[in-house]
């Protein structure tokens, strides 16, 4: 009977296919004559560019309410009609995030021909809904002095934890949430599909998204109901589709070693802080351009962009003993700073089309290459300072030869298809579905050296005549700092992930009743193969003794599949001044590991045969339900979640 009724619960959200993403603005108020009375039947007209479609309609019901829902962010028109009254225009109303706006109208007897229009702020309080939400219009994106990516601009609203406690120079992964909540509960998403990585719950990436040619970024803080995924923050980020008139942008930002200064003094000294953590070169080249293919039928935008930095790892240097078989032993080579680098080249284009006069469809794909770290070879690839030929990586708590946080031109790509179909004025249907390809890890640099054993050193002293460090060295360091790696690689792996996300909603609205009913579901696929050196293994040293070895099988595979799938019904309310909202749903989850890419694959070293398993389960199954708190009221506060 269990059995039954989870199958019922996912074919009914199979049923409602197709439907959307994340919910957008609402229009919603009230019609009414000088005396007070509602009108029911008064025909209500929302138009904007915003709108592919142009025009939006609805009618007043029984209440003189009306709702207009899903409503791109732009400004839009309103227009009140009903015979024997006078026709009523509201214009310029601001729709962004998704709050419900309300504007009500006063509709006079008078003749056909008679129009008043009003002009006047739109309303900024949302006394509609429990959501909680800060909204970042493209205006204030371009304004802002901060990195252009989503973590940057998180920091401009308060409420948020999680991030960075300094400036971003260039895009970087954020986790972040609210109230208390796990950072990694943060969602990312783009026109309100999940695009987040299979790793760590799949809620941020690393990936540069586009927020500086986005119309807005939602931030939604508390108040999420059925649709929402977890009770934590996320993040919307709606995207430019294109239009009638072309246009376009252009960016360009740099800084380096001439653009910034240096605040070490004798005090800081003192404390042995003698090097600031000193930038390089940093850059930002971007360009984007869209317009019409089709007049009224087909646009595109497209975007291209390249950034990237440089900074010194203040304190580190290469090793003067590096690639020398019968050195066991760390010397600060001053001449070799370490260094970070990155570089990130990103082409995207997103196609909108009008199929007819009710169905859009949507198309996005963005390709990018990332690059960090720097070849250990003069002659080597890498994310090398343009203009220079230097060799070092390097890191806080390893050496320049044993650092393998290097990625050359490794692939990520976003593909997303949406589509919307207003089949009345009441009844809105909408599909999504997106993917997030990525290719990472921590991988062999060029030059990189793996035939030598790495050695981890526990102590980090002086080096003096009274006790001196191996090779009689009485002058330097043991090393920088406890725990610091040198003489070659080890622990260096190549991760695939390929998270899959899909939405389908069906919303049905009238002037009083906002329902919405949905399924959501996902399928996350990783891979991790992991490398070692040609030894396989690693030795810890104390003081320049050898206390300790590691050895590993290697190369080792990793693989694991999760998937989920989620129905939900939600209701929102609104009886004179009292709105009241409510839902429920109902999530499964399990996981498991394939038989392929989990094992060694081929013999080595400390195995004489490949390992093989068989495929093997995970988390059998998952089940939760969750009731969204109802929250009556004029003035709405965020609403609790409660699961079993």
């Amino acid at each position: 009977m269990k059995a039954f009724a989870v199958r019922a619960l996912m074919l009914a959200g199979v049923v409602l296919l197709p439907a959307v993403a994340h919910a957008q603005a609402t229009l919603s108020g009230t019609v009414r004559d000088p005396s007070g009375g509602v009108l029911p039947g008064v025909t209500v007209e929302a138009s904007s560019p915003a709108l592919i479609e142009k025009v939006r309609t609805t009618v007043t019901d029984g209440t003189g309410q009306y709702r207009l829902t899903e409503l791109r962010p732009g400004r839009y028109s309103l227009t009140f009609t009903l015979p024997g009254f006078s026709t009523v225009k509201r214009a310029d109303v601001e729709v962004s995030g998704v709050a419900v706006i309300s504007i009500n109208a006063e509709m006079a007897v008078g003749g056909v021909q008679d129009t008043i229009t009003v002009n006047s702020e739109t309303p900024v309080v949302d006394v509609q809904s429990t959501t909680r939400q800060a909204v970042l219009d493209n205006e204030v994106i371009q304004t802002l002095p901060a990195a252009r990516g989503y973590g940057a601009l998180l920091n401009a609203v308060p409420a948020l934890q999680g991030g960075y406690a300094t400036s971003q120079i260039t895009p970087a992964m954020t986790f972040f949430n609210t109230y208390g909540g796990r950072p990694n509960e943060g969602r990312v998403q783009l026109d309100g599909i999940n695009v987040g990585s299979a790793f760590n719950g799949g809620g941020v990436s690393g990936f540069a998204y586009d927020t500086a040619n986005a119309a807005e970024m939602q931030v939604t803080l508390s108040g999420g109901l059925g649709e929402a995924e977890v009770g934590a923050a996320s993040v919307n980020i709606v995207p430019r589709t294109g239009g009638n008139i072309f246009a376009g942008s252009a960016f360009y930002s740099t800084a380096g070693e001439w653009s910034q200064g240096s605040n070490i003094d004798d005090e800081l000294r003192s404390f042995g802080i003698t090097e600031p953590a000193a930038l390089i070169r940093a850059w930002d080249v971007n360009g984007a351009f869209g317009g019409p293919i089709k007049k009224d039928r087909l646009w595109f935008w497209g975007n291209v962009r390249n950034f990237g930095q440089a900074d010194v790892i203040p304190g580190r240097y290469g090793n003067a003993n590096a690639g020398n078989p019968l050195r066991w032993d760390y010397v600060e080579d001053r001449s070799i700073q370490a260094r970070n680098a990155t570089a990130t080249q990103t082409y995207s284009v997103r196609l909108t089309s009008q199929l007819t006069s009710r169905d859009k469809l949507g198309f996005y794909i963005d390709q990018q290459y990332v690059c960090t770290g720097s070849s250990l070879a003069t002659d080597g690839g890498g994310c090398r300072e343009r203009g220079a030929d230097w060799v070092a990586l390097g890191g806080a708590l390893a050496s320049p030869e044993s650092t393998t946080t290097y990625n050359d031109n490794t692939r990520q790509r976003i593909i997303q298809a949406t589509w919307t179909h207003p089949q009345t004025s009441r009844l809105l249907f909408d599909a999504g579905y997106s993917t997030y390809i990525s290719r990472w890890g921590w991988m062999e640099p060029p030059g990189g050296v793996t035939d030598f054993i790495p050695v981890t050193e526990q102590s980090a002293r002086a080096c003096t005549a009274a006790a001196p460090c191996p090779g009689d060295r009485t002058s330097g360091t043991l090393v920088p700092l406890a725990g610091f790696t040198y003489r070659g690689l080890d622990n260096f792996f190549d991760d695939k992930q390929s998270p899959h996300n899909w939405k389908a909603n069906a919303s049905y609205v009238t002037g009083a009743h906002n329902m919405k009913a949905g399924y959501q579901g996902n399928y996350y696929i990783e891979e991790t193969t992991d490398f070692a050196n040609s030894s396989q293994l690693t030795y810890t040293f104390n003081n320049g003794a050898p206390v300790s070895l590691a050895f590993r099988i290697a190369p080792w595979q990793t693989s694991n599949r999760t998937t989920s799938h989620a129905i939900f019904a939600q209701d929102q309310w609104t009886l004179n001044r009292v709105t009241i909202q409510g839902a429920i749903r109902y999530d499964r989850a399990w996981s498991w590991f394939p038989a392929e890419h989990n094992g060694a694959p081929q013999a080595s070293r400390f195995n004489a045969a490949p390992i093989t398993f068989p495929r093997s389960e995970g988390v059998t199954g998952y089940n939760d339900i969750t009731t969204p708190s109802v929250q009556p009221g004029t003035c709405s506060a965020p609403g609790a979640r409660r699961s079993r």
